[in-house]
C-alpha cells in the first residue's frame, strides 16, 4: 500500500508542477499584480506537502519497519494527503475568483 502511495504521489507531484507552471503563465500575462507572493507561495506550500508526503513513503519503503509501524506511517502519509487536498481546494478557488474577477 505504501509503494502504490509513493507512486500515485509521484504522478501527483508531476502533475501540480505542470499545473503550478501553467499557472503562472496564465497570471502572469493576465495582470502582473495577480502573479503576487500569494500564489507563488500557496503553490510552493502544495510542491512542499507532496515532498513530504513522498518523503514519509520513501521511508517507510526503505526502513525496517514493523507491521504496526507501517500502519502508522500510513496514517501519516493519510493525514499529510488531506492537507494537501485542502490546500489545493483553497487555492483553486482562490484561483478561479481571480480569473473571474478578470472578465
Amino acid at each position: 500500500q505504501i509503494r502504490s502511495y509513493c507512486y500515485a504521489l509521484r504522478d501527483l507531484r508531476d502533475g501540480v508542477i505542470n499545473h503550478i507552471e501553467l499557472d503562472e503563465r496564465i497570471f502572469k500575462a493576465l495582470s502582473s499584480t495577480i502573479t503576487g507572493k500569494s500564489l507563488i507561495t500557496e503553490h510552493k506550500n502544495i510542491k512542499e506537502q507532496i515532498d513530504h508526503a513522498i518523503q514519509l513513503a520513501d521511508e517507510a519503503i526503505e526502513g525496517r519497519l514493523s507491521e504496526e509501524e507501517l500502519h502508522q506511517r500510513a496514517s501519516e502519509i493519510t493525514e499529510v494527503v488531506g492537507k494537501i487536498r485542502r490546500l489545493i481546494g483553497t487555492h483553486t478557488a482562490k484561483e478561479d475568483r481571480l480569473l473571474k474577477s478578470q472578465d
